[in-house]
């Protein structure tokens, strides 16, 4: 799938994200991401170095080798890489609660269910820290954009601001290109300018699946929300089920959704593409489990898939019943075998 070398360029540059992660004890936000995973080392470095942040402990990590990131550059960055967000987490996570209520009540005229909830905050923390992250360039803080959202027509100084984006290559790592993000006038407003490009597939995707993640972020893929970074191999392995999920599920779209979603969605059949819904999914969920110990809250979506899904569990228990009847014990263990196959099938 990827090269041996692009393939350890892209170990490399997951450390130094997984390094980040581990002195702040935060998740990175995707704004900060992009900038680790394609930056020449020494502008990270530069960009970082002498920053701390305002909440974030002296924590030292352990030497993260970036020479492979590209160059002759040997250093670690870990040790000086910041998060620079603005306000202490938990603060921060108390009064977006309520912005996201009402954001959501604004755009989808209801009230959001928990698990619809914990996902769009989930969206908002790993994008942008809640619009306190600084996007590469510096701007982002006081822009109240939530969802990293992109401005592509009728764009001003007023309406939107100038920075950068990453586009994944098939060959394993990614690209920078120049991009515009809207500027919103409150948080609510950044809040509710996420949840309206989130759309609302992916809300039905979450529920019809019994609130599980890889169904949420699927959609959003469908929805062509994002792109992604690459998953390396042992990712992948180490997420096996999930990973397996969102393949099987691309081309099982919810009824009533366009060809475009459709066509979007189905992307995520291609192994690389499924890897980089699964690195979303991933980014989704650290952030819900952050916001959950911060707010000591429950949670309420699934990161892993059910052993059985919906039809195959109907489809055992109606052969267990029938075969029980028909021959007894033996016949109750055949009968769940060919239910449950008949319930995989029927998929």
């Amino acid at each position: 799938m990827f090269s041996e070398d692009e393939l350890k360029k892209l170990y490399a540059r997951q450390n130094v994200v997984e390094a980040w992660e581990k002195k702040y004890g935060e998740p990175v936000p995707r704004v900060i991401a992009n900038f680790l995973m394609t930056a020449p080392p020494d502008a990270i470095v530069a960009r970082f170095r002498d920053n701390p942040g305002p909440h974030i402990p002296p924590q030292e990590v352990g030497g993260v080798d970036t020479a492979l990131m590209g160059g002759e550059w040997e250093q670690t960055v870990g040790w000086d890489s910041s998060p620079e967000l603005s306000g202490d987490p938990k603060s921060l996570a108390e009064r977006m609660v309520p912005v996201y209520v009402a954001a959501f009540e604004r755009v989808r005229k209801r009230k959001p269910t928990p698990a619809e909830l914990e996902c769009v905050m989930a969206v908002g923390r790993s994008e942008t820290m809640w619009g306190t992250a600084k996007f590469p360039g510096g701007l982002g803080p006081g822009m109240h954009n939530h969802g990293a959202v992109q401005c592509h027509q009728g764009c001003t100084d007023e309406n939107s601001f100038q920075s950068s984006d990453t586009h994944p290559l098939d060959s394993g790592g990614s690209v920078r290109y120049e991009q515009r993000f809207r500027r919103y006038a409150s948080d609510e407003d950044g809040a509710a300018g996420l949840i309206r490009s989130v759309g609302n597939d992916p809300l039905r995707m979450l529920s019809s699946s019994g609130d599980l993640l890889a169904a949420f972020s699927l959609g959003m893929f469908g929805n062509r929300y994002y792109e992604m970074f690459n998953a390396s191999p042992a990712t992948v392995n180490a997420n096996r089920a999930t990973y397996d999920w969102i393949r099987e599920h691309a081309t099982r779209p919810p009824p009533k959704t366009s060809d475009s979603f459709r066509s979007a969605m189905a992307r995520a059949k291609d192994p690389i593409w499924a890897g980089r819904v699964l690195m979303h999914t991933i980014g989704l969920n650290k952030s819900i489990e952050a916001t959950c110990k911060t707010l000591g809250t429950k949670r309420h979506t699934r990161f892993v898939p059910p052993l059985l899904g919906g039809r195959e569990a109907i489809g055992l228990g109606v052969g267990s019943l029938v075969g029980l009847a028909a021959g007894g014990p033996v016949g109750a263990g055949l009968g769940a075998l060919l239910g449950f196959a008949a319930g995989r099938v029927s998929r």
